[in-house]
């Protein structure tokens, strides 16, 4: 899963280029003013519930089915609101053009809607490996369709045609492979739970998405527009890390979490096993990618933007404990707590926004450090109350993340030294930063092998059996 989101990250990476040279910016503004409405809209589609359901047996037709058939209900309304919704704004905006682009997209919220459910039902079973396969078929599939509408004159239809020939593409091949078939049934009252779990994972979603926006918002007004695109660019960097590494992981992870929900102690055991090993790929990388940010940056986007270099170095800090405690989501989906979930965003929302009123009339720098203090300062509240349904200590936690933290701060020093005492070209420069990094991880790696190596058996025998392995007779204990 990973794997795929790299792979979507290289080719836009040269597809981009290609694109360029056939389109123009007012092709790009078109649909860059469309997609908000359309992904506000694809929020909405599954009512939140898919989540839940991966948590309830596939044997309980009544369940899948009303909810498959709730969210077609739901997918279609979307898309019609939303095909109201493009006219009103291409008269509001007088851009004719916009109402046939936004009715067009519309209906990749319908494509979506449909492929919810059975798409819970792959998550469930397990079979990542043909997520993945349809995602990179969809993926490619969608490339090469608006790169041949682009090349034919098509303008932002091309962009259009990407978006539409993804999610079709999606979905069908979700319907063709998915276990999930569905039955003539539809009782509302059989879903209470599940709406009340989506209902929570909705507000989460929305506050995130009303943060994010009145952040740019706030910063462009204040700050103008290119200090926007600084700072998204620099967020942009800071995001891969959950992105990459602990998003495929939650996905993964989650529906076998949900087996062992009834037992705190298991959950517990693959918390501290995944967040070791997530410590160890990320503090190193992070650390080492902000310490050299200065030739990382000018190397990959050219010196232009050393600016959002220097913001990615600001939110490195809060990108590494975010990507590390994210795990801490997937317990409370796995829990059926998500009410915990939406009390979190919430208050880490207010909190961050405090903070963005108090620091962007001092510049675009004073914002990424209050985006920085705002998710260190929130992080132990919103992972104490998550350990606390596992009954997980703090120390326990913090033993398992002090080897990487101490390799990555040991890997700065180092870099920073050398730099200092060398002049360095910036391939040189990144050569340095890239071989002390994976130094730093691989140490973090061997240093704690032999607690990495009995926790995978362990995990592996929870998984296998839902429960942890029973603890060793005093005989056995006396024996070893």
């Amino acid at each position: 899963m990973a794997s795929v989101s790299i792979l979507r990250m290289l080719t836009q990476l040269f597809i981009i280029p290609a694109l360029a040279r056939f389109l123009t910016a007012t092709d790009y503004g078109i649909v860059a003013i469309a997609m908000p409405f359309v992904l506000f809209g694809m929020m909405f589609a599954d009512a939140g519930i898919s989540g839940s359901l991966i948590r309830t047996s596939s044997r309980n037709v009544a369940e899948w089915s009303t909810s498959f058939w709730l969210t077609i209900m739901l997918g279609s309304g979307l898309s019609l609101a939303l095909v109201g919704v493009g006219y009103l704004i291409s008269l509001f905006l007088n851009e004719p053009p916009l109402f046939p682009i936004i009715a067009a997209l519309s209906s990749i919220v319908f494509f979506q809607a449909i492929a919810t459910v059975p798409g819970a039902s792959l998550q469930q079973h397990n079979k990542f490996t043909i997520i993945a396969g349809v995602e990179i078929t969809s993926m490619f599939l969608s490339l090469a369709g608006t790169y041949v509408a682009a090349t034919h004159g098509w303008g932002a239809w091309s962009l259009v045609v990407q978006q539409i020939i993804q999610f079709a593409t999606r979905f069908i091949l979700t319907l063709i492979f998915s276990p999930f078939r569905p039955h003539a049934v539809f009782q509302i009252s059989a879903i209470r739970d599940h709406l009340l779990f989506g209902r929570n994972m909705l507000g989460n979603s929305f506050v995130t998405f009303m943060r994010q926006s009145l952040t740019n918002t706030i910063i462009g007004k204040q700050l103008g527009t290119a200090p926007v695109g600084i700072f998204t660019m620099g967020a942009l960097f800071s995001d891969l890390p959950n992105r990459v590494v602990s998003g495929p992981i939650q996905q993964v992870i989650y529906p076998r979490m949900a087996q062992m929900r009834d037992d705190p102690a298991a959950i517990r055991l693959l918390f501290l096993f995944l967040t070791r090993l997530i410590a160890i790929l990320i503090f190193p990388a992070v650390g080492m990618l902000a310490v050299a940010h200065k030739p990382v940056f000018t190397l990959l986007l050219s010196e232009k933007w050393q600016q959002s270099g220097l913001i990615f170095m600001i939110l490195a800090p809060a990108a590494a404990v975010q990507t590390v405690i994210a795990m801490k989501g997937t317990i409370a989906m796995a829990l059926g707590r998500t009410d915990i979930m939406m009390r979190q965003s919430w208050e880490l929302s207010i909190l961050a926004l405090v903070l963005l009123f108090c620091a962007v009339s001092f510049g675009i720098e004073a914002v990424a450090v209050a985006a920085t203090l705002a998710a260190v300062l929130y992080a132990p509240r919103a992972l104490l109350q998550i350990t606390r349904l596992i009954n997980l200590p703090v120390r326990d936690f913090i033993g398992v993340i002090t080897v990487p933290a101490i390799t990555t701060i040991a890997g700065i020093t180092l870099y920073a030294i050398i730099t200092a005492i060398l002049p360095l070209t910036n391939w040189e420069a990144f050569a340095v930063a890239f071989f002390i990094g994976l130094t730093a991880l691989m140490a973090a790696f061997f240093v704690q092998f032999w607690s990495i190596r009995q926790e995978m058996e362990i995990v592996k025998y929870s998984l296998e059996h839902g429960t942890p392995p029973p603890a060793p007779s005093p005989a056995q204990m006396a024996e070893a």
